[in-house]
């Protein structure tokens, strides 16, 4: 009898992790941003990150198609290190109705989109441009009557300003970084940090580096997780 219960316990948890990873949710999140210009009232990002080259096929571009939105930010690792497979995300993206604006930052896994050492886009980075992405490379600015939101690559501000890592295109960067001004300031990356990182970006000497919003991926919603519950550990040094 306890061989059978064993066996039925496997057999409803396999079948559970199954369907929990091929589900697709879009989780709803409103944010007050203090001085946001009334032209920016009820702007919707839709942030996608970490596919890993997972095909959901039309269960996903369905859910997309279903809602409004403004703009698409993708933060990283949609396409696997292993095997450089593109099919599932050029699928998605030629599916997608809505192609106004689409943002695309590098992540920890996967082809990137520049060669810091040539400093140049790759061929990669390329064949995502193609497709009709925005490569955020610095900054981006998003206007509407004369008001201005401005996009930044949070990754490439961390590793500069906080770690010390050296671009040959950091004096451009910290110049368009600059012209953000008392602009609203939303951070797009990979990887999230806490208060230990943004305290020292705050101390540094690069003027404008406050943020109004951080979007980033990486955790993949927790490491942990209790089946039908939220994350309980979410690994991360930062946070």
């Amino acid at each position: 009898m306890t061989i059978i219960i064993i066996i039925i316990c496997i057999c409803v948890f396999t079948i559970y992790v199954i369907l929990d990873n091929n589900d697709v949710n879009i989780k709803y999140s409103d944010v007050y941003i203090e001085n946001l210009p009334d032209e920016f009232n009820n702007y919707t990002i839709l942030q996608m990150t970490d596919l890993h080259s997972k095909e959901f096929g039309f269960v996903l571009y369905n859910k997309i198609n279903s809602i409004n939105y403004d703009a698409i930010v993708f933060t990283g690792d949609m396409i696997n290190n292993k095997d450089y497979n593109m099919k599932s995300f050029k699928n998605l993206l030629s599916n997608i109705n809505n192609r106004n604006l689409i943002i695309y930052v590098d992540g920890n896994n996967g082809p990137k989109t520049y060669d810091e050492e040539k400093n140049k886009v790759t061929n990669f980075g390329l064949q995502v441009e193609s497709l009709g992405c925005t490569l955020l490379k610095d900054t981006y600015c998003i206007e509407k009557n004369d008001f201005k939101i401005w996009l930044s690559n949070f990754d490439i501000a961390t590793n500069m300003f906080v770690f010390g890592k050296k671009y040959y295109y950091e004096e451009k960067f910290k110049q368009k970084f600059s012209l953000i001004g008392n602009n609203i300031s939303i951070a797009i990356g990979h990887k999230p940090v806490g208060k230990t990182i943004l305290n020292c970006i705050s101390m540094n000497k690069i003027k404008y580096y406050k943020y109004d919003l951080i979007i980033a991926g990486h955790y993949h919603g927790g490491q942990i997780k209790i089946p039908f519950l939220r994350c309980i550990i979410c690994a991360s040094e930062n946070i």
